[in-house]
């Protein structure tokens, strides 16, 4: 895995002691790499952010993977660009008979909560508010309605799949 790679004993010696605001440490974030090294033909991450500090009190660990991940970014001296105009996005017209759903993915960082490895059950429930109100705020093409995991039915469920 990329954390493997990126991770010597001098940076272990380096990082080891370090922890961020939230009491994320090292060891929390490459865990997971230790845990399932992957297979060899599958290079996984190895590794997670339990917060956006992180990202900072790490660098020396993180930086080298998002480099290896993202084709050479390098975020010390790269701003990734951000373009949130909707108008540009072209096409979108699917043949009916062929696509029949679609489904969007999506990640979260909403600042000042650790990220999912490092959540608290509190921290998730906050996430989830924080959601709720930020999709309820969307309008006309963009509505839709929230379903939330605890209180979907089986057939709700089901349909979603």
């Amino acid at each position: 895995n990329c954390m493997a790679s990126a991770l010597s004993p001098a940076v272990y010696a380096r990082l080891r002691d370090k922890v961020t605001p939230n009491n994320w440490t090292l060891d929390q974030c490459i865990q997971t790499g230790v845990d399932n090294p992957g297979h060899p033909f599958i290079k996984t991450v190895g590794c997670v952010a339990g917060d956006e500090e992180s990202y900072e009190v790490f660098a020396e660990l993180f930086d080298p993977i998002i480099k290896d991940r993202h084709n050479g970014y390098d975020p010390k001296i790269m701003i990734h660009p951000t373009d949130l105009d909707a108008s540009k996005i072209t096409q979108g017209v699917f043949d009916e008979n062929y696509v029949l759903s679609s489904r969007v993915r999506t990640g979260r960082s909403i600042r000042g909560l650790s990220l999912p490895p490092a959540c608290s059950r509190a921290e998730r429930r906050e996430v989830e508010r924080v959601v709720v109100m930020a999709l309820a705020g969307l309008k006309d093409d963009l509505s839709g309605h929230y379903y939330s995991l605890g209180d979907m039915t089986e057939k709700e469920q089901q349909q979603l799949i």
